[in-house]
Formats: C-alpha cells, sequence, structure tokens
C-alpha cells in the first residue's frame, strides 16, 4: 500500500495536469443571445476555441475547484 502522503501528491499531480489541458485561452463561438463572436477566456479542451468554444472556467474546472453549481 502506498504511504498516504505520496497518494495526496499523486492526487495533487492529477489535478495539475487536468489545468494543465483545460486553461484559459481566447475563443469564439456562440454566445448565451444566439449571436456569434469571442469568447474570452474559453477552454483549451472543451469544445473548439476557434468555432465551438466552451466559456472558461468550463464545467471540468469548476468540479474540480469544488464550484460546480449543478
Amino acid at each position: 500500500m502506498s504511504d498516504p502522503i505520496d497518494l495526496a501528491a499523486i492526487r495533487v499531480d492529477q489535478l495539475d495536469r487536468v489545468r494543465d489541458l483545460h486553461r484559459p485561452v481566447p475563443g469564439q463561438g456562440y454566445l448565451p443571445d444566439g449571436g456569434y463572436g469571442d469568447i474570452a477566456p474559453s477552454c483549451s479542451s472543451c469544445g473548439t476555441p476557434g468555432e465551438y468554444a466552451v466559456p472558461w472556467p468550463c464545467p471540468t474546472i469548476r468540479v474540480v475547484d469544488g464550484k460546480d453549481d449543478q
């Protein structure tokens, strides 16, 4: 069995890797009013930042941060 401290360090590393994948970048996509335009910031992994951007913080980052409101 692994040392609890090692497990905690592994989890922190895993969360850091998730954050690296879901970082804020400029993007474009559909806006809440139905129009299309710049979404800044948008998630670098969710959707396609240059076409179908997902606003950042994305659902993944909200869950990682413990702020998921759904």
